[in-house]
């Protein structure tokens, strides 16, 4: 017989939840490649990630993933049970976003955004000085760098790259938002006691500083007007992995650069740097949005993106 105030059993987790909650840790362990970077993403621990993902598999009876000791990757079921949980989940937590804003139309909350360090820093950073002045409720927190970025293991909302990627995971957009004008550019110090290009294959008797990607280092490469990337013969002694620290090394006379215009405008203006083959068109790079593929973007990140489109007329 029970006393009045004896505590009750917790009521035991259902089937049914005790599965979606195997579900989101298998889609977030497939969008974050490791169950470290899911459980990170969740707030769990990384043994309660694997083996969440172990009881579904359990349950219906097949692998989803094939496990190694640096990352994961799913197998042809797995793909499959990904796309249509993935779009489950999403539809979930566009709801549960759309429920949690009560209808406003202006952002809140946290955005996590990503830029490479020279665009970032002069094109970006304006914006978000805006974003943040229109919008009281928000707060940006930005990361600036030349390195790519996965948005599942850094909690990113939105990152922006030069470049389209060669391949995305199944889970993200990229959409261009902007392209940049690039140029050949050398210093008088450089160029003082050498032949001025006339051409492209002139660039073959200069030292090139090619912008250092790693796979791609010590390769010069222009992007042509067709955006095909075309390799470009020459000799280099340096490269660097960062758009500002290749101005600083032509400004050195460390060779010709191969760079954005906004980044050289003031340079070209004020002597430092002579702009070679004005003549010829040298390219412009798509600039990348990346973000989560889901039918309702985040209010935080669809107004920052169309803030961005509003304002590009200002950076030219």
């Amino acid at each position: 017989m029970c006393c009045a105030n004896e505590e009750r059993p917790e009521t035991p987790v259902t089937d049914a939840a005790a599965s979606i909650t195997d579900i989101v840790a298998f889609v977030a362990s497939a969008r974050a490649g490791g169950f470290a970077a899911a459980a990170k993403r969740l707030g769990r621990s990384r043994s309660a990630v694997a083996k969440a993902v172990g009881r579904l598999e359990q349950r219906l009876g097949t692998r989803l993933m094939n496990r190694s000791t640096r990352q994961i990757a799913l197998t042809d079921d797995g793909r499959r049970y990904f796309e249509r949980c993935a779009t489950l989940i999403e539809e979930l937590e566009a709801a549960e976003a759309d429920i949690a804003q009560r209808g406003e139309h202006h952002p809140r909350g946290v955005l996590r955004l990503a830029a490479p360090g020279a665009y970032g820093k002069d094109l970006v950073l304006p914006v978000v000085a805006e974003f943040i002045a229109r919008n009281p409720d928000v707060q940006v927190e930005l990361s600036l760098s030349d390195r790519s970025y996965n948005l599942a293991e850094g909690g990113y909302d939105l990152a922006i790259r030069i470049g389209l990627p060669d391949q995305l995971p199944p889970d993200l957009v990229a959409r261009v938002i902007d392209r940049i004008p690039h140029g050949f550019y050398g210093a008088p110090v450089y160029l003082k006691d050498r032949t001025i290009p006339k051409v492209l294959g002139d660039l073959s008797n200069h030292d090139a500083i090619p912008y250092n990607t790693g796979a791609r280092t010590r390769r010069w490469r222009m992007m042509g007007a067709d955006g095909v990337w075309t390799p470009l013969p020459s000799r280099s002694r340096v490269s660097v992995d960062s758009a500002d620290g290749v101005l600083k090394a032509s400004l050195l006379g460390l060779g010709i650069a191969y760079l954005p215009t906004f980044l050289t405008k003031e340079a070209v203006v004020d002597g430092r740097l002579i702009e070679l083959l004005p003549d010829i068109p040298c390219g412009e790079l798509p600039i990348a949005a990346l973000f989560q593929s889901r039918k309702h973007l985040p209010a935080k990140v669809r107004v920052f993106l169309d803030l961005f489109d509003e304002l590009k007329p200002l950076r030219r």
